[in-house]
């Protein structure tokens, strides 16, 4: 659903940048002066809006009909995660300041990250991605409108974006009856148990004892609806698992910090997909642990390591990617004039590729920031030169 009134337009100029993206431009100098005479506020929310933007403006050519993913519903935990912990920070702080701008804008970054790679990876039907893009679009207009919004409002904002994006993941098809059907299903519950959860992460983290609380309660409530949705559609939701989080019987940021991993390897080891009572199309399979680029605020305690080595990434067999095929070997991803060149390193549990990216045939140059989730998939991003705003990057190899 959309908020009345007319949205506001980002008032800086694009152009395709050599990723094929819509890139904000630099404004003229008379209007950086005059922005400098705002508040921090205020100066804060232009730099929210050009983080969350950048992940934004090809959507609308990515939602279309594709085979169900392995990790679609990790995507969206990891909206849910994200969405959730902006919520706590607005619950605890009041809203957009100088201080919690980059955690926001963050968390709203890779909240649209989570849906953008979501996406093209479930398939129209059993969901329309549209109400997926206009959520989406929801997140811009919010962090554009964020500076100048009230508590109140802002709250009610972005409980109006989880309801929409809950209301997108509840109306799906059903491949018994053949009709388009809009309940509560296992998607649905999983996304909003990943929201309250964020919310109880940020609450735990500053001190807000009531708010964790109630997040908790909503978690409980997200749990009951999956588990009813599993039993009425015969759709996977790994109930179980989410009630033996160790933050439900002991609240502490420890607790939720090992939590947060199980959470998500919960929402990735859940197999299956859609069924003779439909409701869900973005099955899993796999255990491993896919965290939104970013990884959440520094402030927050890093995820706990996996027991296990995961296998090392096998980067001599093909691998595609959202900007093309990538030739890891020989440097170059695309075509030969665009070069990526790193290194392939074992980080907190997770093989992470770190490098840089270029072109022969220009001075333009970036880093590169890659996270394996499994031995044959990455979810990451890319950085220009001289600026911290990170732009979606995926892919896949095809080995044996």
């Amino acid at each position: 659903m959309h908020r009345r009134g007319r949205a506001l337009r980002p008032s800086t100029l694009t152009e395709r940048n050599d990723f094929g993206t819509l890139e904000a431009q630099p404004r003229g100098e008379a209007t950086v002066r005059e922005e400098r005479n705002h508040a921090r506020a205020r100066r804060g929310q232009a730099s929210l809006v050009v983080v969350v933007a950048s992940l934004i403006w090809t959507l609308a050519a990515t939602a279309q009909a594709q085979p169900a993913d392995p990790i679609a519903r990790l995507h969206i935990v990891n909206a849910g995660i994200n969405l959730g912990w902006v919520n706590g920070i607005l619950e605890t702080e009041g809203g957009l300041t100088a201080a919690n701008q980059p955690e926001i804008a963050t968390d709203l970054a890779n909240a649209s990250a989570a849906i953008t790679a979501l996406i093209p990876l479930i398939s129209s039907p059993p969901y329309d991605t549209r109400p997926l893009v206009a959520v989406n679009r929801m997140i811009l207009r919010f962090s554009t409108e964020l500076g100048n919004l009230s508590r109140r409002r802002a709250l009610r904002d972005l409980a109006q974006i989880h309801a929409s994006l809950r209301t997108a993941l509840a109306v799906y098809y059903d491949a018994r009856t053949r009709r388009v059907v809009a309940q509560s299903n296992c998607d649905a519950a999983l996304f909003s148990a990943g929201y309250h959860f964020g919310t109880g992460h940020t609450a735990i983290n500053r001190g807000n004892a009531a708010l964790e609380r109630r997040a908790r309660s909503g978690l409980g409530r997200a749990i009951q609806s999956g588990e009813r949705a599993a039993q009425r559609l015969a759709c996977p939701f790994p109930g179980a698992s989410l009630r033996a989080l160790p933050m439900m019987s002991s609240q502490t940021p420890t607790t939720y910090a090992t939590a947060r991993p199980l959470i998500q390897t919960a929402a990735q080891a859940v197999t299956g997909g859609p069924t003779p009572g439909g409701g869900s199309s973005a099955s899993s399979t796999g255990a491993g642990v896919t965290i939104a680029p970013g990884g959440g605020p520094p402030d927050r305690p890093a995820p706990s390591r996996p027991a296990a080595t995961p296998t090392r990434p096998d980067l001599s067999c093909a691998w595609s990617s959202r900007w093309g095929d990538i030739h890891w070997d020989e440097g170059w991803y695309g075509a030969r004039h665009k070069t990526i060149r790193g290194q392939l390193r074992l980080e907190g549990g997770r093989w992470v590729y770190r490098g840089t990216w270029g072109r022969t045939n220009s001075s333009r140059t970036g880093s590169v920031v890659l996270t394996f989730d499994s031995p044959t998939h990455f979810d990451g991003y890319y950085t220009y030169a001289g600026s911290t705003s990170q732009h979606a990057w995926s892919g896949s190899g095809s080995c044996r």
